[in-house]
């Protein structure tokens, strides 16, 4: 029936007036070449009129199809492509041969886009793919074998030379390395290609058996370098107890095909050794006569903390061990964690500038090691202390203490004052044996006693001033005494 709506009809017979079109099939014509011709069947007086006639050629015989790709691996075949009954629009199937032998059938009834466009009339579910086992190894001849719907007779429509792998294991050694005393690193991967199993990883250490273990570990990349494969045939091997020195790891992958051949490779290495790493990551003065220095220390040939010696212009005045947690360590050295730092106080220090060395003593292969740095002492005003201000008698008053300037290990003077009267100077120049110890590069000679006579009975201020030799300014003390 001519009744479907053909809006190119429009412009000839109007808007209202294009129901006019029509769409019909054909089925069970044979195959080759035929004329189709078209009549308007007359539905009132006249007679038919032949509409047109066209020649069209139908496409039948046997079954076609390619083979758009195939791979095996480990007695897989893994194939797709797309295959078609010419004498039908229904999905045929195929059967994959391998030298003849058949290794499966497959339903070629899988979308494949674009196919329709190829071949017209038969829509685009044609398609097969899938995996088949028991192909051989070595190179054979794949062969695709699509069923004629007609008749059921198989006709080869592709064929493919197809190889896979065989023969001893892929091995590969990615590091073998100790990064700290005692402990090992072995990693890499191994695949028998002829299997999608796990293979066996053996380790030799200089000559003798020391483990074996499964290389089923993911490694990202693997599949698509080895396709088929997949990702889980990395090992990782971590050992400690390693002898300190050099030392040769063999690696071997046990072959799981046909072909007893194992795989191996040897890689030599050595536990760390030398001597210590030192660095001083911060000197600076700490007060008056003291300096402060810090940083970190190992020694390679031991997790151990190392014992240090701190010396200032070549002589040591201070020993230690580098036992302090220091955030980040272990990152920067794996194995050896954190607790590698130092901080210590050099007391005893006089003015100027100074050379500080941090020595850490060795443990292992190597010797001792240091690190120096350039440090300037304390300068400014000086320090002053009064240990005494009292009225031993009447009309009496005895002013006692010390006075140091950073600037200088020379005696300074100090000046006293009597509510604010016109001082006296008196040299700090008495020996005080503290003053040897808490401040040995300035000396023990800093201190003064003196005892002043004729003062006024009563209360009296009594104010002493350090006399600044360098850099700063004078330095005052005052208290309040009761005068006898």
């Amino acid at each position: 029936m001519a009744n479907a709506v053909r809006p190119d009809l429009a412009a000839r017979l109007g808007a209202n007036n294009t129901a006019h079109g029509y769409t019909a099939t054909l089925s069970g014509l044979s195959t080759g070449k035929h004329t189709v011709c078209v009549f308007g069947i007359n539905t009132g007086p006249g007679s038919n009129t032949l509409l047109e006639c066209r020649d069209v050629t139908v496409s039948g015989g046997v079954p076609t199809g390619v083979i758009d790709a195939a791979s095996a691996v480990a007695g897989k075949l893994t194939i797709r492509g797309w295959a078609i009954d010419r004498d039908s629009q229904s999905a045929t199937q195929v059967q994959v041969r391998a030298d003849g032998k058949t290794l499966g059938t497959l339903n070629a009834n899988t979308a494949k886009s674009g196919l329709n466009a190829a071949m017209p009339g038969y829509g685009d579910n044609h398609g097969y793919s899938g995996t088949v086992q028991g192909f051989p190894a070595g190179t054979h001849t794949v062969t695709v074998h699509a069923k004629d719907l007609s008749n059921g007779k198989w006709t080869q429509i592709a064929s493919r030379s197809v190889s896979q792998a065989t023969g001893y294991p892929w091995l590969a050694v990615d590091e073998v390395a100790s990064k700290a005393p005692g402990k090992l690193l072995a990693r890499g991967w191994a695949i028998d290609p002829d299997t999608t199993g796990t293979v066996r990883v053996h380790f030799y250490l200089d000559g003798k058996a020391l483990t074996s273990i499964a290389a089923d570990q993911t490694k990202t990349g693997l599949n698509t370098a080895k396709p088929g494969y997949g990702d889980k045939h990395a090992y990782r091997l971590e050992r400690s107890g390693i002898s300190a020195g050099k030392h040769s790891l063999c690696i071997i992958a046990i072959n799981q095909g046909p072909k007893n051949l194992n795989a191996s490779i040897c890689k030599p290495f050595s536990t760390p050794t030398g001597p210590p790493k030192v660095t001083v990551d911060q000197a600076a003065s700490a007060g008056l006569g003291a300096i402060t220095v810090s940083g970190t220390a190992y020694d390679p040939d031991t997790t151990a903390a190392v014992s240090l010696t701190y010396t200032v212009d070549g002589k040591q005045v201070a020993t230690g061990t580098a036992n302090q947690t220091k955030s980040g360590f272990d990152s920067a050295h794996p194995g050896y964690g954190n607790a590698h730092g130092y901080t210590q106080k050099l007391t005893g220090i006089g003015p100027g500038k100074h050379t500080v060395c941090v020595v850490a003593k060795n443990v292992g292969g190597g010797s001792n090691a240091s690190t120096c740095k350039s440090v300037a002492a304390a300068t400014g005003n000086p320090t002053l202390l009064l240990d005494e201000v009292s009225s031993p008698a009447p009309g009496q008053i005895r002013v006692r203490g010390w006075a140091i300037d950073p600037d200088t290990a020379a005696s300074l003077r100090v000046h006293v004052y009597f509510d604010g009267a016109a001082g006296v100077s008196i040299a700090a120049d008495q020996a005080k044996p503290s003053l040897a110890t808490v401040y040995g590069g300035f000396g023990g000679n800093h201190a003064f006693s003196s005892t002043f006579t004729g003062k006024k009975a009563g209360a009296t201020s009594v104010c002493v001033f350090a006399i600044n030799q360098g850099a700063g300014v004078n330095t005052e003390v005052c208290k309040s005494v009761t005068v006898q």
